[in-house]
């Protein structure tokens, strides 16, 4: 648990703090035009357009951090873990604005960076949820 929390902070910090967009010129921006080509294709291109893949992009983007927050956190509420990934979405796009030129920061990326947190912390509170039931059931089907 340990090395994947600190693998996906070290990836979290790397795509955050990058000096260039991710999608500049190179291998993102090819499958971004490879997704868009493939949406016109089937009849989606109105709907699946760049803004689209980039907010898909940064909402699954915090769900593991949500869940993250959720198992590191296990005693906060709900309401203190949405608050620590509202500040960390919020620390981050500022500190690209500050300090990264060619990064651009917005509050609809902190929305669906938030919005990313909260499917993971519900998420990991089903798999939890689900978890305690299959303990319990198999605790009465023995006794």
């Amino acid at each position: 648990m340990l090395a994947s929390t600190i693998g996906y902070v070290m990836f979290w910090a790397l795509v955050s703090f990058y000096p260039s967009p991710v999608d500049s010129p190179g291998f993102v921006q090819s499958v971004i035009d490879r997704i868009l080509n493939m949406a016109g294709d089937v009849g989606l291109g109105s709907i699946v357009n760049y803004s689209f893949i980039e907010a898909a992009a940064n909402l699954l983007f915090y769900v593991p951090i949500g869940v993250l927050l959720d198992l590191i956190f296990m005693r906060a509420p709900f309401w203190q873990k949405l608050y620590f990934a509202f500040g960390v979405s919020l620390a981050a796009e500022t500190l690209q604005g500050l300090f990264i030129s060619r990064r651009v920061s917005s509050w609809q990326d902190v929305l669906h960076n938030v919005f990313g947190a909260v499917i993971g912390l519900l998420l990991a509170r089903q798999v939890k949820s689900k978890s305690r039931h299959d303990y319990l059931d198999k605790a009465e089907s023995k006794s």
